[in-house]
């Protein structure tokens, strides 16, 4: 059997023995679609490969062909910004996304947010180019009534505001038999 294609990761599983992750464009009935995949050999008793576990997500707000509202590309570069967006959103580490005006940031942090363990919560981006100093802390944590000159009431920020909402992901799993040589 030959590898589907050069960024397959079986040949380097067969190789190495060891799990491979890649994130490639997949041709499907549905059209060229980014997928996350994950490939894991089985051994026997004897050490020899005998079964794989693949793993394969849909990544989302992504499309290998131009469309308004997702994030477009197939290059190496595009395909590791994503795959490194892929595995920051199973951490909880804090992510700092830098680019000029249109690059596409908002949509990036709303697909690390959506594959993220955090997905059922709302996602409220900010533009914080746009507050002032004095705006951005009332904006980001809220304020209490009489707080300042104005606070007539207490206002809930928008950090506490992300607190609810559910989502699904879509995940799917295949388990293939590799026949010993």
């Amino acid at each position: 059997m030959r590898p589907a294609g050069e960024t397959c990761p079986l040949a380097a599983t067969l190789a190495s023995g060891e799990p491979q992750r890649v994130l490639h464009v997949h041709h499907t009935s549905s059209g060229a679609q980014h997928v996350d995949v994950e490939l894991s050999p089985f051994s026997d008793a004897n050490g020899d490969v005998t079964y794989f576990i693949e793993r394969m997500k849909l990544i989302p707000h992504t499309s290998s062909e131009a469309s308004p509202d997702k994030l477009v590309g197939q290059s190496a570069p595009f395909r590791r910004m994503l795959l490194m967006a892929s595995r920051v959103a199973r951490s909880h580490a804090a992510v700092l996304l830098l680019g000029e005006s249109g690059t596409g940031k908002e949509e990036l942090a709303k697909s690390i947010h959506d594959a993220s363990q955090r997905h059922h919560k709302p996602f409220v981006p900010v533009d914080c180019s746009s507050l002032t100093e004095s705006l951005l802390e009332s904006e980001l944590f809220g304020h209490e009534k009489g707080a300042f000159t104005g606070a007539t009431q207490r206002k809930q920020g928008l950090v506490e505001a992300a607190q609810a909402v559910a989502r699904c992901s879509s995940m799917r799993w295949a388990i293939f038999h590799w026949p010993s040589r």
